[in-house]
Formats: structure tokens, C-alpha cells, sequence
């Protein structure tokens, strides 16, 4: 969904829940919030790579960046 520039969209909850292991698991969704095997390259894949967050950091630095 694309919002106008300043609307609101409040988050909902997710229902958490934890696994066998210490997990953070969603209810919802059934899924895990990050895989066990290296959770910071998977953050790094989806949340950073899945935005292009690195390249549109460098084409607009020095101006306000919201994310």
C-alpha cells in the first residue's frame, strides 16, 4: 500500500510467540523472524538489499531519510 506523504498507518501486532530454541516466531503468519543459521546476513539480504537501502543512502546523502 503507498500512503500519501505524511499519512499515518498505525501497526498492528503480530501475535508473537517463541520456539523450542528462543525464537521470535509470528502466530499469524507461522513464520520465524529470522532464520537460525546467520541472522544478520539474512537481515542484511531483506531488509537492506530487498530496499536497496545502501545505494539510495549514498545517492541521497546529506538529505532527510525516512524510513
Amino acid at each position: 500500500m503507498i500512503l500519501a506523504r505524511g499519512a499515518f498507518q498505525p501497526l498492528t501486532g503480530n501475535d508473537l510467540s517463541w520456539d523450542e530454541e528462543g525464537h521470535p516466531r509470528s502466530r499469524r503468519y507461522d513464520d520465524g523472524f529470522f532464520g537460525s543459521e546467520d541472522a544478520v546476513a539474512e537481515s542484511r539480504h531483506v531488509f537492506l538489499g530487498g530496499s536497496d537501502l545502501p545505494q539510495r543512502f549514498q545517492t541521497h546523502a546529506g538529505e532527510r531519510f525516512v524510513v
